[in-house]
């Protein structure tokens, strides 16, 4: 199988991405310190950089697991974060165990173009901050090759048998 060799940087913390079995269309993306996720949106930075050739795009995108059950994730009842990085410096967690929290990634899109540090998007809808442990499998990422196209300016566009029709025009069943 012929594969596309994309360079990836990591930086202090950072996991390489992995496929969790041989047939896997995507490769997990690792959570590489403790982080703090507050109510809303919070980039996680994934502590590597990757530089994709021309003509592809990654795209990181949502467990399918964590998007049923919700993000796996610790109570937190006293957070110390760094003013700067926003990384959890002392932390106590209640309960030891892990629970299920209303939040997942959302999907983002990597140019080829850019080489800065890759992050992933969590949204939450909790009225309460927890914390996303060291490790943990946060979103899954995609390579995928893209085409250039040229957009034609024309009057009109060829007729179809779906023409205008959308956002639900064909029903639920």
């Amino acid at each position: 199988m012929k594969t596309t060799e994309v360079k990836i940087v990591l930086e202090p913390g950072g996991i390489m991405p992995k496929k969790a079995t041989f047939g896997s269309a995507a490769y997990d993306v690792y959570v590489p310190v403790d982080t703090l996720i507050k109510p809303g949106r919070t980039l996680i930075p994934l502590n590597f950089r990757i530089q994709l050739p021309y003509g592809y795009q990654a795209q990181l995108e949502p467990r399918s697991g964590f998007s049923v059950k919700g993000i796996e994730g610790y109570m937190s009842v006293t957070v110390v974060e760094d003013d700067d990085t926003g990384k959890v410096i002392d932390k106590i967690y209640t309960p030891e165990k892990p629970m299920r929290y209303n939040a997942d990634s959302i999907t983002g899109k990597i140019d080829a173009d850019y080489t800065g540090v890759v992050g992933a998007i969590i949204k939450s809808s909790e009225d309460c901050n927890f914390i996303i442990k060291e490790g943990t499998r946060i979103a899954q990422m995609t390579i995928q090759k893209v085409e250039d196209v040229d957009f034609i300016e024309v009057d009109a566009l060829s007729p179809t048998g779906r023409g205008e029709g959308g956002f639900g025009h064909s029903g639920a069943v």
